[in-house]
């Protein structure tokens, strides 16, 4: 039976634990608030980030487009230019086989001229013939006339004597026309043979000129329509020139208004950042506090919970020194900081030479704990590095290709947790640690929640922690 004394002193004793758990209470809220604050602020900050380098980078391709456009606007001015000659070039060959078309035309008209010329030379050569022969027959009655006169000269006698010489003259002379005419005839043959192959001759040039005047009249249409082409590209060229100085001066505008977004996204993400550091820096704050809290010695609700994960931590160091004596495993094994990733895992999953070991040692005491609490979510043992070698059952399934949001949710071990609630999980020396975070669970969500841990230490030899999340 307890005494009236011992009775008040009890009654005190439950009036302060439950003032503690009060403060606790209210403390962890407050921390909770803070850690979904935390991460709201952190998940910001990473998409400002993101934005800022897209910026930069938007700022870098603003500034190339820019350069472009100068250069486009430069080959505008160029091509405007150079179209410019082209168009006179053009005008100035337009003229010219103008000029030769209409020479080929008088080459034609005289080759035609002298054609016909020579047409009617042969026609002409053609009446000489006539006459030449007319003179052979003339020749030929006046010789027979001679021969007639010289006979009866002949008969005459002396009296015809005269006579005889007149006839011998004359003779000769129609023997000289008749030869003189032979050679007319040859002559005129020769030259009307010549005068053929010339008509000949000026009918193929002729042909030859028309072929040409006609080649001609296709490269004056051609040189024609080039040169209205030549007129349209220049205007098109003048338009392009113009759309580009304009783009030139929009691609500026952008590029100071971008270069102008990236400096205030930075300001913010570097407000952001200060901001983060702050609200760590209360978190942190809150943190203390509840450990201090725990500290006073006063029993809590999470006291169960902080003297399991301790009791844990001792008895998971325990387990690794038989390991080691009974050379299950050697320290550089058990130590061993050689991640290896695990081929085509996503998120990233990792091996090294202590995974075995904990599977088989530390796997059964994680499912055993699961039983402790039913605040309890998961608890696991990690490295100095974060690694978290084995989990939970119901946090350590397959990983299934193309499903990372699902991986991230349902296959969280073989893997390293190096954000700030991990790495200290790894790290502390304190004979425990309470934490409150914001933990991933993928597919955007998070689930706010406590989490305890402990050192684990192998021969003094300080190898990570056990930690234990919780809900509030």
């Amino acid at each position: 039976m307890l005494s009236e004394q011992e009775l008040q002193h009890t009654a005190a004793a439950t009036s302060i634990d439950e003032f503690a758990e009060s403060i606790l209470r209210s403390v962890q809220n407050l921390s909770l608030e803070l850690a979904d604050v935390a991460g709201n602020v952190d998940d910001v900050s990473h998409r400002v980030a993101r934005q800022t380098d897209y910026l930069v980078e938007l700022t870098g391709l603003a500034e190339r487009l820019a350069h472009s456009a100068r250069e486009i606007d430069l080959a505008g001015m160029r091509a405007k230019e150079n179209t410019g000659e082209f168009e006179k070039s053009s005008k100035e060959s337009s003229v010219a086989v103008c000029s030769a078309t209409q020479r080929i035309g008088h080459l034609v008209n005289d080759v035609s001229a002298i054609e016909e010329q020579l047409r009617e030379l042969h026609d002409s050569l053609d009446g000489v013939t006539r006459v030449s022969g007319d003179i052979q027959s003339v020749a030929k009655l006046t010789n027979l006339l001679a021969l007639n006169a010289t006979i009866e000269a002949a008969r005459a006698g002396e009296a015809g004597k005269g006579f005889a010489v007149v006839a011998g003259e004359v003779k000769q002379l129609a023997n000289q026309t008749a030869g003189a005419a032979g050679v007319i005839d040859e002559t005129i043959s020769d030259v009307s043979s010549n005068v053929d192959h010339l008509i000949r001759s000026g009918g193929k040039a002729r042909e030859v000129a028309d072929n040409v005047s006609e080649g001609v009249t296709v490269i004056n249409t051609a040189v024609t329509m080039f040169a209205d082409m030549a007129n349209n590209v220049q205007h098109d060229v003048a338009s392009i020139a113009q759309a580009a100085d304009q783009s030139l001066s929009e691609c500026e505008v952008m590029r100071v208004r971008i270069e102008g977004a990236a400096t205030e996204m930075k300001s913010a993400n570097a407000a952001l950042y200060e901001a983060d550091e702050r609200i760590q820096a209360l978190l942190v704050n809150s943190e203390e506090l509840i450990a201090n809290v725990v500290n006073s010695g006063r029993k809590v609700r999470d006291t169960d919970i902080i003297d399991c994960v301790k009791a844990t931590a001792v008895r998971i160091s325990a387990l690794f020194e038989q390991a080691l004596a009974s050379s299950q495993i050697t320290t550089d094994d058990l130590f061993d900081e050689q991640y290896k990733p695990i081929a085509n895992s996503d998120p990233q999953q990792f091996m090294t030479a202590f995974v075995q070991l904990t599977d088989r040692v530390v796997a059964p005491i994680l499912e055993e704990l699961l039983e402790h609490d039913e605040r309890i979510i998961f608890c696991a043992a990690v490295d100095k590095q974060g690694f978290l070698p084995t989990h939970n059952k119901k946090f350590s399934h397959a990983q299934r290709p193309g499903q990372a949001d699902w991986n991230n949710s349902h296959c969280r071990n073989r893997r390293i947790f190096n954000d700030r609630t991990g790495i200290a999980c790894g790290q502390n020396l304190k004979p425990f640690l309470l934490q409150t975070y914001r933990r991933d669970m993928g597919n955007g969500e998070h689930v706010l929640m406590y989490d305890c841990s402990a050192p684990i230490h192998v021969n003094g030899k300080h190898w990570g922690g056990f930690r234990m999340g919780f809900s509030s």
